[in-house]
């Protein structure tokens, strides 16, 4: 079979960085295979060894956080900051879960209820190998987080980053691979939804997703065959509700910080607002001034003069231009904003 890569290629510029061969459905299973193997050894390690690890791992991320701001950069198209931002979020959540993972694992006695005589006891135990699938907008938040949570309670892992931004997956299989005492419990796998189709194929113990609700829809389906858990966090249609009692100016800028941030690529992003009539044309006036500071544009330095980047994924792009059209059809105006050249787009307010 002829061997298959991965282009990365920088949505800002369109200029093409690196590759990666995509992961066999055979290879696939290898993997799976050798986590089944690694779980007793992962599983026996007491807590407080697995908090060490992971602890380690953590200061990598903070020693490496010029590369890791400089990949995202590169594979996404957000700013330096942006990109500094995601990571100290996930170093953040990694100090929650190793400080709270001792009171969250702990085995507790709880009432037997009408069982007279009997003991009632909770004892978390891990489900043995998470597959976690990973989405494209925040491509190290949403992958090390739920990979480190499933660690930390016993299990071992199988991640599938998203094939949009298959360079940041690589980069968290390197930073990985630089922990000896990691390496043997978790393996990346590469690809589009094939290789995402043949991870649930291989019958993992949990999954678990983040991504696009039919991706979702997908996954839940081919899991029900195998009646396998899942967990999936997906895409939503988020709203901004501006009362009598509203402070508007606050609202107008944070509603268009919600709305534009990472260029609206947030599945919490701010995509409808609802304004009591009397407060509409003050809310409004406002978000319009808000919403112009806003400059869309792509740099690699620190300190970049842009609020927003590129779309990511280019097929973002037509689903953008068919909400559009959709929406002018029927009435809509856009009052500002709308595409500037090639993956790029100044906020809109219609």
């Amino acid at each position: 079979m002829e061997t298959e890569f991965l282009s990365f290629e920088n949505p800002a510029t369109g200029v093409k960085f690196g590759e990666v061969k995509i992961t066999s459905a055979a290879e696939v299973n290898q993997a799976m295979d050798e986590m089944r193997r690694a779980f007793p050894v992962w599983s026996s390690k007491p807590l407080a060894e697995r908090i060490r690890i992971l602890r380690k791992f953590q200061n990598l991320l903070i020693e490496q956080r010029d590369e890791i701001t400089n990949i995202l950069n590169q594979d996404c198209g957000k700013s330096r900051q942006d990109g500094l931002i995601e990571l100290f979020v996930t170093v953040d959540m990694i100090s929650q879960f190793c400080g709270q993972a001792p009171k969250w694992l702990k085995r507790k006695r709880v009432s037997s209820g009408l069982y007279l005589f009997k003991k009632g006891i909770v004892e978390h135990r891990p489900h043995g190998v998470v597959a976690v699938i990973a989405p494209w907008n925040y491509p190290l938040i949403l992958a090390l987080p739920p990979v480190l949570a499933a660690l930390l309670a016993g299990n071992t892992v199988v991640l599938k980053p998203s094939e949009v931004t298959a360079a940041t997956g690589v980069l968290i299989e390197r930073l990985i691979q630089s922990i000896p005492e990691l390496t043997p419990f978790v393996r990346v796998v590469h690809g589009d939804g094939k290789v995402g189709a043949a991870l649930t194929q291989a019958k993992p113990d949990f999954i678990y997703v983040t991504g696009s609700t039919p991706t979702g829809k997908k996954v839940l389906q081919a899991a029900a065959e195998y009646l396998i858990p899942v967990s999936i966090e997906l895409g939503g249609k988020d709203a901004t509700i501006v009362l009598d009692d509203a402070n508007i100016d606050a609202a107008a800028r944070w509603g268009v910080w919600g709305a534009f941030f990472n260029a609206g690529q947030s599945c919490v992003s701010v995509e409808r607002v609802y304004v009591v009539e009397s407060k509409y044309d003050e809310f409004l006036e406002r978000v319009l001034h808000y919403t112009k500071e806003f400059q869309s544009g792509y740099s690699n330095e620190l300190n970049s003069p842009y609020s927003m980047g590129p779309i990511t994924d280019p097929r973002q792009v037509n689903v953008i231009e068919t909400h559009l059209e959709d929406a002018l059809s029927k009435g809509a105006r856009i009052l500002t904003g709308g595409k500037k050249q090639d993956m790029f787009y100044d906020p809109i307010v219609i």
